[in-house]
């Protein structure tokens, strides 16, 4: 069938990376008033938390946001895949859920679902230093089930702790308003759609979309993205996230001073960066962006090999860098290394 699937590095894989900072597990878990309320999570902070924010930065804790599709896992209607991949996939495929699991591909209401690779590594080192939600856009039924998948034995995180779009107090809208003792200061998100936290955008950290099963339903290789978590210092504790973030953030490209020259727009994924945008990006990466060719300038973007530009380039060894070098040092988290360009 040629379904294969490309798992780079060793089991750290999905760990690793500039960002996020801290904290020991906390002790008690937490359950809602009344888990029949369609609102539980927004009354239960109104509650209590106050009370539960203390909680968190005595136990040196921030709260860790994490969506679900396209971050965590994929999951597609079984009925979409043609009935010769559905054979390959049902011989795969299980329907109740393991720790040990090593295909972690499973068939569940009507669909196949397939986690992301090396992810329950990642939970298990991320459950030890946050307090971990998961929030999706989807119904609370679907979230739950998804939820048992990724975390069989109830270890990793509270069910409690699961959020779906009857949260959600905006349409098409996600909010740090309903993850209990979470706010701007004390929380991180990580999720492959950036158009859902408008207003808690300093707070997110873009993923690259997990997709397994593309529209051919054929595996898509998958460059892992990971995260390295460090020890927070004692300033930290009592501080705000997205100072964090925003500091962290531009340490990527810190020193690299760029001059754009390209015109056309970049197909990311899902989205369209446009120049404009790519800029910004760039710039919350710490570079400096110049307007002039001159000696300070160390990467050139653009997409037209073979112009004047490029020339000057090559003749004082400067990058000549396509622009989704900056796209990907974004997800990555780190300065991409250029080899011999």
């Amino acid at each position: 069938m040629g379904i294969r699937e490309r798992q780079k590095g060793a089991e750290s894989a999905f760990v690793e990376s500039g960002i996020i900072q801290r904290l020991l597990q906390f002790p008690h878990p937490v359950e809602y008033i009344d888990k029949s309320l369609k609102d539980r999570n927004l009354e239960y902070n109104l509650l209590h938390g106050r009370d539960m924010k203390s909680e968190l930065l005595r136990n040196k804790k921030l709260c860790l946001v994490l969506d679900l599709d396209h971050t965590l896992l994929h999951s597609v209607s079984i009925r979409s895949v043609p009935s010769n991949e559905q054979e390959y996939l049902d011989g795969k495929a299980r329907v109740i859920s393991s720790m040990h699991d090593k295909q972690n591909l499973y068939r569940l209401i009507g669909r196949y679902i397939k986690l992301r690779p090396f992810i329950r590594t990642f939970l298990k080192q991320a459950s030890s230093m946050f307090e971990l939600y998961v929030y999706t856009m989807a119904p609370y039924g679907y979230a739950i089930d998804m939820a048992r998948l990724l975390n069989p034995e109830n270890v990793f995180f509270n069910y409690s702790k699961v959020l779906s779009r009857d949260e959600c107090t905006k349409m098409g809208q996600k909010s740090l308003d309903v993850v209990l003792g979470g706010d701007d200061c004390n929380a991180i998100v990580i999720d492959d759609t950036e158009s859902v936290w408008r207003k808690h955008n300093e707070n997110l950290i873009l993923m690259d979309q997990y997709n397994y099963f593309t529209s051919g339903h054929k595996l898509k290789m998958d460059d892992e993205i990971s995260y390295e978590f460090s020890t927070t210092d004692e300033n930290f504790k009592a501080g705000d996230v997205r100072e964090v973030l925003q500091a962290t953030r531009k340490e990527v490209l810190e020193g690299c001073n760029l001059l754009f020259i390209y015109s056309s727009a970049l197909e990311t994924g899902n989205t369209v960066t446009d120049n404009q945008k790519l800029l910004e990006m760039a710039q919350k990466l710490g570079a400096t962006c110049c307007t002039d060719l001159d000696a300070c300038v160390t990467h050139i973007i653009s997409t037209d090999i073979g112009t004047g530009v490029y020339h000057w380039a090559m003749k004082y060894h400067n990058f000549f860098v396509h622009p989704r070098w900056i796209v990907t040092s974004n997800f990555l988290w780190e300065l991409v290394t250029l080899g011999g360009l």
